[in-house]
C-alpha cells in the first residue's frame, strides 16, 4: 500500500510538472507569434528565477554587473536596460528567501556596518519630505535600500566561505574583461565606434571615463587575486583579464580611473609587506610591471594617442590642470551644500540643481559634482557626507587590520583592501557611489561588505580561541 501511494504521488508530481512545462511552452509560443521580445523576456526571467532558487551568485552578480554596463552603453535597447539592472539587483536580494529555507552556513553579516548603512538609507528616505524634487528622491531612496539588501546582506548570506566570495569577485572581473575586449574587437571590426574624436577608448560604453569608473574596485582586486592563485588555468585567466583591463584603461585616458587603480594596488602591496606575504609582494611587482608593459604596448599597436596635449581637446594625460573642469565644479558645490548644510536638498537631486548653479557661475555645465562625497553632502547635507565617509573608511580600516595580521584570512583581506581603496579613490573623481544603477556601486559595496564579513569572522575566531584558552 505504501509503495502504491508513493507511486501515485510520484505520478501526480510528474503530471503537474508536464502541465507546467506545457503551459510555459504555450505562453512562449503565443508570445513569439505576437512579440518575439516577450518570449525572450520570459525565457530570461525563468533562467534568472532558477539562479535565484539555486542561489548561484557566481552567475547572478556578474550578470547584474553586465546589466549595469548595458545601461551605460551604446548597445541596442538601452531603455530596456534600465528596468533590467534593477531587476537583477532585486534577483540578488531575493536569494535571501531560499537561504532562509536552507539555513546553510555563510559568511558573517556585520550588523554594525549594516545598521550604519540603514541609517543612511533612512536619511535618504526622510529627505523625500524636504526634497526639492520628491519624485526624483523616492525612487532613488528605494533603489539605495535595494542595493544595500543585495550587497550587504544577500551576498554574504549566500557565500559559504571565502572561496565562494573569491569566485564572485573572479567571475565579475572576468566578465568585465570579456565585455571590454568585445568592445575593442567590435571597434576594430568597425561594427561599433570604440574610440571617440579624441582617440579615447569607449568600447561598448558611452563615455571614455566609464570604464575607469566601472573597474576601479575590480581591477586592483583582480591584480592581487591573480598573484595569490596557484599556477593553472584559473591564474592564467585572471592575469589575462588583468592585462586586458589595464590596456583598455590606458586607452581610455581616464586619469581618475588610473589613479584609483594604482592606489588600490599600491596600498595592497604595502599591506602584503606588513602582513608577511612576501611572495604576494613579489608577484604584485611582476604582474604590475607586465600590466604596465601591456598598457604601453597597446598605443603603438593601435596607432592611437588618447588625451594628447597637442590635440586641442582638453588636457593631456600628464598635464596638470583643472581635471577636465572637476576642481571648478567641486568649488561650485560648496555654496550649494552650505545652502542646506544639515538636511541637504533631497536624495538624488544634484543632477537637477547643479546645472542651474553652474550657469550662475558661468562655468561649463557638467551636470554633476563628479565627486561622490560632495554629492552626498549636496543631497543629504554634511551628515550624509559624514556617514558615507564613515562607511567607506570602516571597510578600509577593517580590511587593513585583517591584512596586517598574519593568518588564514590576511591574503583575501589584501584583495578586498585593494578593491575598497580603488573604489574610494574613484569616488573622488566621479559621482555614483550611492547610485544603485551606477557602474561602481554594486561591485564597490560588495567588496566593502566582504571586508566587514572577514573582520567579523576574525573577531569570532579570536573570541572562541580566548574562551578555549581560559577553559
Amino acid at each position: 500500500m505504501l509503495a502504491r501511494a508513493r507511486s501515485r504521488a510520484t505520478g501526480l508530481w510528474a503530471a503537474l510538472a508536464w502541465v507546467v512545462v506545457g503551459s510555459i511552452a504555450f505562453m512562449l509560443g503565443r508570445s513569439s507569434a505576437v512579440e518575439p521580445l516577450h518570449a525572450v523576456s520570459i525565457i530570461a526571467a525563468l533562467g534568472i528565477g532558477w539562479l535565484v532558487v539555486a542561489r548561484r551568485l557566481t552567475m547572478l552578480v556578474p550578470l547584474a554587473t553586465l546589466a549595469l554596463a548595458w545601461g551605460t552603453s551604446t548597445l541596442p535597447l538601452v531603455s530596456l536596460a534600465f528596468p533590467v539592472k534593477f531587476a537583477m539587483l532585486a534577483a540578488i536580494a531575493a536569494t535571501i528567501v531560499p537561504w532562509l529555507v536552507s539555513r546553510e552556513r555563510h559568511l558573517p553579516v556585520s550588523m554594525p556596518f549594516t545598521v550604519a548603512f540603514c541609517v543612511l538609507v533612512l536619511l535618504a528616505t526622510m529627505s523625500i519630505g524636504w526634497s526639492v524634487d520628491p519624485g526624483e528622491s523616492w525612487p532613488k531612496a528605494i533603489s539605495l535600500a535595494l542595493l544595500g539588501t543585495a550587497a550587504l546582506v544577500a551576498v554574504p548570506l549566500n557565500c559559504r566561505d571565502e572561496q565562494d566570495a573569491r569566485a564572485i569577485l573572479r567571475w565579475s572581473g572576468v566578465s568585465v574583461a570579456a565585455f571590454t575586449v568585445a568592445g575593442l574587437a567590435a571597434g576594430l571590426a568597425e561594427v561599433a565606434t570604440a574610440f571617440d574624436a579624441n582617440a579615447r577608448f569607449l568600447g561598448l560604453l558611452n563615455n571614455p571615463n566609464a570604464l575607469g569608473f566601472w573597474i576601479a574596485p575590480i581591477l586592483p582586486a583582480l591584480v592581487i587575486m591573480s598573484t595569490q592563485e596557484p599556477a593553472g588555468a584559473r591564474r592564467n585567466t585572471l592575469i589575462a583579464s588583468t592585462l586586458a583591463l589595464a590596456a583598455a584603461l590606458a586607452l581610455t585616458g581616464s586619469r581618475g580611473g588610473t589613479i584609483a587603480s594604482v592606489a588600490g594596488v599600491a596600498i595592497a602591496f604595502l599591506a602584503s609587506g606588513f602582513g608577511g606575504q612576501g611572495r604576494t609582494m613579489r608577484r604584485i611587482l611582476v604582474v604590475g610591471i607586465v600590466a604596465l608593459a601591456a598598457a604601453a604596448f597597446i598605443f603603438p599597436a593601435l596607432g592611437v594617442t588618447p588625451r594628447s596635449q597637442t590635440s586641442g581637446h582638453g588636457e593631456g594625460f600628464f598635464e596638470l590642470g583643472s581635471g577636465s573642469g572637476r576642481t571648478v565644479v567641486w568649488s561650485e558645490a560648496i555654496p550649494l551644500i552650505n545652502a542646506a548644510p544639515l538636511l541637504g536638498h533631497g536624495f538624488g537631486t544634484t543632477p537637477d540643481l547643479f546645472p542651474e548653479i553652474q550657469q550662475q557661475f558661468g562655468a561649463t555645465v557638467l551636470g554633476r559634482t563628479h565627486n561622490s562625497y560632495l554629492e552626498a553632502a549636496v543631497d543629504l547635507g554634511w551628515p550624509g557626507l559624514v556617514i558615507l565617509v564613515g562607511l567607506v573608511s570602516s571597510g578600509m580600516i577593517t580590511a587593513w587590520r585583517v591584512a596586517h595580521r598574519p593568518g588564514p584570512h590576511s591574503a583575501f583581506a589584501t584583495v578586498l583592501l585593494a578593491g575598497i581603496v580603488g573604489g574610494a579613490v574613484e569616488g573622488v573623481f566621479e559621482s555614483g557611489v550611492l547610485a544603485a544603477g551606477s557602474l561602481i556601486a554594486l561591485p564597490f559595496w560588495i567588496v566593502v561588505a566582504f571586508a566587514h564579513s572577514l573582520g567579523t569572522a576574525v573577531r569570532r575566531e579570536a573570541q572562541i580561541t580566548a574562551s578555549y584558552m581560559h577553559s
